[in-house]
């Protein structure tokens, strides 16, 4: 065998051919040399082995191709006495790839026990003169070949079948908008066969609400407000004349006025009496707040001389009240009247939905109002009952009853989200595009193409929107076929980082079959991608 070196040129190795006298010439050539892949050099090498066999030894797998082709033979090793010694070495020094040593050994163990079976156990039983003896070492033969070609199965079936390699994979997903025409029309519960029709049904109801609504009106003669003596001062070198009415502010804010009119004299004080006023200075309802004890008084409409003219009390106040008298005027009837339209359409509406929720629920139907502007439709908003009370009575509150009819159109979700959802899959890219969901809360109306003036037909484009990613899932695809061959071999941890950089892919998690296995499988069809919905 000739030892051939990584700097050893064409003329180098030929010379060394031509010393020797091996009637087989056997070149054991470093990994990736450059001779093994020019096929020039390879020819003349043949050439000038003349008859003599030449075998390359080399693991270079891939400049075997070049050489065939010119009738030379490859091998990993010279022969088994070599490749013996070559693994007690260093096995992974001569890039044996694990096919290739595992094929080895197992010839090597078959000759071993063939050997052993041959001589020992029974097959030699011309040798033997006892019958019985004969029998014997047959059976123990016989079960010793079983035993070595089920472990040999058993290795077969856990590399090449049983391996597995398990890819989940969480794909980005893109998000797109699907639209049709669709007619809705009213079709008397017959069922259509046209898919770009839809049936509606007409729903309605009469509802009747009771509302409370307070008086306005508050009779300042008839509330019990708060009253008190003051003192009225006056600094000033001239008199000061208050008219009824005037008003007082608190040192807390709370608003009084005078009962009648205050003659003040020129650096003197007299005495009168205030009440409060409804409303402190901030505009809040006073109450039991008036009953205040002695305090200082301003007068805020003065602009200036405030601390001039003032007023002061040495005593509490009393007679305040919480319970104020109001009266019902004409403006709190009509206001009841305006108000209570707008709550009586927003109850009717809402119990009208309540009952299309409860019959889905009872029927396991998705049935909704149509979303067209002023297809619900209000009438009979009227008065059923009016609580005794008349304007200008002494009362806090009263009540009303209102009935109102509510009619509307109804259509099933269903139908149209089953209509869009065959569109979107009839769609895709077969084989590379891959459905995902539909946001059946993004199903919306677009535009109004059509609107019978009774509403019993409107054509209108409806839209939804739904995502897709690719189709991982197809073996048959180029590029799943790619991810496969990229991955195959190499670690968890490294074929994860591959994939998690896939602009459409993104996450992936790696189980592999049996579990303690911590590479690739190195079979693409052991590959198996799935797509993680979780």
């Amino acid at each position: 065998m000739i030892k051939i070196q990584e700097n050893d040129t064409i003329v180098d190795i030929i010379n060394r051919m031509n010393a020797s006298e091996d009637k087989e010439l056997i070149l054991d050539f470093p990994f990736s040399h450059p001779v093994l892949h020019n096929y020039l050099s390879l020819k003349i090498l043949k050439s000038k082995a003349s008859l003599r066999p030449i075998t390359i030894v080399t693991a270079d797998m891939a400049s075997r191709k070049i050489g065939k082709s010119l009738g030379i033979n490859y091998s990993v090793v010279s022969d088994t006495t070599t490749l013996e010694d070559k693994r007690k070495e260093n096995l992974l020094k001569h890039n044996f790839s694990f096919l290739e040593y595992m094929i080895f050994e197992l010839k090597k163990y078959a000759k071993l026990i063939w050997k052993f079976i041959y001589t020992k156990m029974g097959l030699d039983v011309l040798i033997y003169k006892s019958p019985l003896d004969k029998a014997r070492r047959s059976w123990v033969g016989f079960i010793l070949i079983g035993l070595v070609v089920s472990f040999a199965m058993l290795l077969f079936i856990f590399y090449f079948a049983v391996s597995k390699t398990y890819v989940y994979i969480t794909p980005e997903v893109e998000v797109r908008t699907k639209a049709k025409n669709i007619t809705f029309q009213v079709t008397n519960d017959v069922q259509t066969e046209n898919d770009n029709i839809v049936a509606i049904k007409n729903i309605s109801g009469t509802y009747t609400l009771e509302n409370n609504f307070a008086a306005t009106w508050i009779d300042y003669d008839n509330t019990a407000r708060a009253k008190g003596n003051v003192t009225f001062i006056n600094t000033l070198s001239e008199k000061q004349t208050l008219k009824p009415h005037t008003r007082l502010q608190s040192s807390a804010g709370l608003m009084f006025e005078t009962t009648d009119w205050v003659a003040i004299p020129a650096r003197w004080q007299v005495s009168a009496e205030i009440v409060a006023k409804l409303y402190d200075s901030d505009g809040k309802f006073i109450w039991v707040r008036w009953n205040i004890d002695k305090d200082k008084f301003i007068l805020p409409g003065l602009k200036f001389n405030r601390d001039k003219i003032y007023a002061t009390s040495n005593e509490k106040f009393s007679w305040g009240s919480d319970n104020i008298a109001y009266l019902i005027t004409k403006e709190d009837i009509d206001n009841a009247k305006a108000t209570m339209e707008e709550k009586l359409k927003k109850y009717a509406l809402k119990q009208l939905k309540d009952k299309i929720d409860s019959d889905n629920r009872k029927n396991t139907l998705n049935y909704d109002i149509l979303g067209v502007n002023d297809i619900v439709k209000y009438t009979n908003i009227n008065v059923v009952n009016v609580w005794d009370f008349k304007e200008w009575d002494k009362i806090k509150d009263f009540k009303m009853n209102w009935n109102i009819t509510v009619d509307t159109f109804i259509y099933n979700k269903d139908e149209v989200l089953s209509i869009l959802k065959d569109l979107i899959k009839n769609s895709l890219l077969d084989g590379t595009e891959k459905f995902m969901f539909v946001n059946d809360k993004s199903l919306r109306m677009s535009d109004v193409i059509t609107r019978a003036q009774d509403d019993k037909s409107i054509k209108w484009t409806m839209e939804v929107e739904y995502g897709i990613s690719y189709d991982f899932e197809n073996n048959s695809n180029y590029y799943v076929k790619k991810i496969k061959n990229t991955i195959m071999w190499l670690s968890n941890k490294e074929a994860t980082n591959i994939l998690t950089n896939d602009t459409k892919i993104s996450s992936v998690s790696i189980k592999n079959s049996p579990f303690f296995l911590s590479k690739v499988t190195n079979r693409p069809e052991n590959i198996i991608l799935k797509i993680n919905t979780d």
